[in-house]
């Protein structure tokens, strides 16, 4: 093997050992799961005989329907956001109203007609896997709001001027490696 072939190798050993050894999740929560909950019912999976799994909702009086359906205001209205907020429920096909590209959805509507927006913005859901301090590094932290779950990494760059060091974020460092093994090889290609 030449030089460049075995560096090249040996960075993406290392990438691959750092991302085995770091938990990094980019994931968010199943949305009609976070709905139904948040109202207080319960969320459970059911699995039929072909072992298809469907999400359900169960309300307090032992009625249930799909999730899914639940949030895009097809079954259990009643129990729905909106009209224990005293708004209208509308049900939206239009892709530009709905959030997540759940199509149809939820549309919390004001008496006087006003939309005032779709059920998981106007609730506010979040809808993120994990929370700051699980040391888990998720989509929405990063150093600045989580730095237990994203340390920095401290790295001495070659500059024309005395080295410098730059701390930059776990995801940024990795990146920037990548980048570097993708130049190394494409560079190999070339010759």
């Amino acid at each position: 093997m030449t030089t460049k072939i075995k560096v090249s190798f040996l960075i993406v050993l290392n990438l691959i050992l750092l991302v085995g050894t770091k938990s990094v999740v980019l994931a968010i929560k199943n949305i009609s799961a976070v709905y139904c909950q948040e109202l207080g019912y319960e969320f459970s999976i059911q699995e039929d005989q072909a072992g298809n799994q469907t999400g359900v909702c169960k309300f307090p009086d032992g009625q249930s329907c799909p999730a899914f359906a639940f949030l895009q205001g097809q079954c259990g209205q009643n129990y729905s956001y909106c009209p224990q907020k005293g708004y209208i429920l509308k049900s939206e096909s239009d892709p530009q109203k709905c959030n997540y590209m759940v199509v149809p959805c939820s549309i919390c509507v004001a008496q006087d007609g006003t939309e005032i927006g779709e059920v998981s913005v106007v609730m506010k859901l979040n809808l993120q896997e994990g929370k700051c301090g699980d040391g888990m590094c998720t989509m929405d932290e990063s150093y600045e709001n989580c730095s237990q779950d994203c340390p920095l990494v401290s790295m001495i760059m070659p500059t024309s001027t005395p080295a410098m060091t730059y701390k930059i974020s776990f995801f940024g460092w990795l990146i920037m490696k990548i980048k570097e093994a993708i130049a190394i090889i494409m560079g190999m290609i070339k010759k």
